[in-house]
C-alpha cells in the first residue's frame, strides 16, 4: 500500500520543520513518503521543505501558486502515489504512531479521521478563551453531519478522485474539508474514527484571534452551505436560523459579560453567526445554490 503525507504550506518557515520532525519519527512504523504543498509562500517554507536534515527521509516539494487550503490539498494529492493519503497541517505535530494509526482505517469504502489534542501547543490562557478540552470527541450524528478534521484525516486517491477532490472555493478554517465528506458520505463512503491518530493542534491565540477566525469559518460556511456538500444539511447554516441565534445572544449578553469563560464563548458565536450573514449576503448573486450531488 502507498501512503503519502500531504502537507498544504503558507509562509510555515517558522513551525513546518517541527512538523517533519515528528513525521520522521514514525518512519519505523510504517513506509510513507511525504510532499508539502508550497501555496505561494513568500517566506523559506519550500527551503525548509527540501532541505529537511534527515537523509533516509526524503520530502517533495509540491507548488501550487493559486491561494488556499482546497487548492493545496488537491495539488498535493494529484502529485501521490495511488493508494492512501492522509493530511496534516504544517504548524501542527502529529503524534507517535499518527501514521499507523490513520492509514489502518482507510480503505475502500471508508475514510479515517483523528484526534486533536488542544494541550500541547497552546497556553492555558488560549485554550480557555477557546474553551477548548484536552482532547476533541468524535460526534455520532443522525442525520450525518460531518466533523472530520482536515489537520488529521485520510483517505484513498480513489475516493478523492470519485468526489472530484475538495471544492477550492472553500479556503480554510471552517468547513473546507467536511464539504468533500458530506459528499463522500452520500456516495456510500463512511468515516472510521481512529482515536490513536492524534495530531497537536495549535489555536490562534488572544480574543481578538478566536474572533477573527470564528467570523471566518461562519463566512467559509454561508459558501459550504451552497455547495452540493452543504445541501445535505438540510438549512442548518439558512440566515435565518443564524438571526434567530443573534436575537438570543443579545437577550443573554448581560448573563455573559462578567465570568470571562462565558463572555469568550459568548463573543465565539456572535462572531460566528455574524460571519454567516455577511457570507450569505455577500455571496447570494454570484454563488447560487448547488443541488446536493
Amino acid at each position: 500500500m502507498n501512503i503519502t503525507v500531504v502537507i498544504p504550506a503558507l509562509d510555515a518557515a517558522s513551525t513546518l520543520a517541527r512538523q517533519l520532525g515528528a513525521l520522521h519519527r514514525q518512519r519505523f512504523d510504517v513506509a510513507f513518503e511525504v510532499i508539502v504543498v508550497d501555496n505561494g509562500s513568500v517566506d523559506a517554507t519550500a527551503s525548509v521543505a527540501s532541505g529537511f536534515d534527515a537523509p533516509d527521509f526524503p520530502v517533495r516539494v509540491v507548488t501550487e501558486p493559486k491561494r488556499g487550503i482546497n487548492s493545496a490539498r488537491n495539488a498535493g494529492i494529484a502529485a501521490a502515489k495511488p493508494g492512501t493519503v492522509l493530511l496534516c497541517d504544517a504548524d501542527d505535530e502529529v503524534h507517535h504512531g499518527w501514521v499507523l494509526a490513520l492509514a489502518s482505517a482507510v480503505d475502500d469504502e471508508h475514510w479515517a479521521g483523528g484526534r486533536l489534542d488542544y494541550c500541547g501547543l497552546n497556553t492555558l490562557d488560549t485554550r480557555e478563551i477557546w474553551n477548548a478540552p484536552d482532547l476533541s470527541a468524535h460526534r455520532v450524528t443522525d442525520p450525518y453531519i460531518d466533523n472530520t478534521y482536515g489537520c488529521t484525516c485520510g483517505f484513498s486517491t480513489a475516493m478523492w478522485a470519485r468526489l472530484g477532490g475538495f471544492d477550492v472555493n472553500l479556503s480554510g478554517t471552517g468547513g473546507d474539508e467536511n464539504e468533500m465528506f458530506m459528499r463522500a458520505y452520500a456516495a456510500g463512503f463512511r468515516m472510521r474514527w481512529a482515536s490513536e491518530a492524534t495530531v497537536s493542534y495549535r489555536l490562534k491565540p488572544g480574543v481578538a484571534g478566536m474572533m477573527r477566525q470564528r467570523f471566518r469559518q461562519g463566512h467559509n460556511q454561508a459558501r459550504w452551505e451552497r455547495l452540493p456538500g452543504g445541501a445535505h444539511l438540510r438549512g442548518s447554516l439558512r440566515p435565518s436560523r443564524s438571526l434567530a441565534r443573534l436575537g438570543k445572544l443579545v437577550l443573554v449578553a448581560p448573563w455573559h459579560m462578567l465570568p470571562r469563560a462565558r463572555r469568550c464563548e459568548w463573543l465565539a458565536a456572535v462572531s460566528r453567526d455574524l460571519g454567516r450573514l455577511v457570507g450569505w449576503w455577500k455571496h447570494r448573486k454570484w454563488y447560487p445554490r448547488t443541488p446536493a450531488a
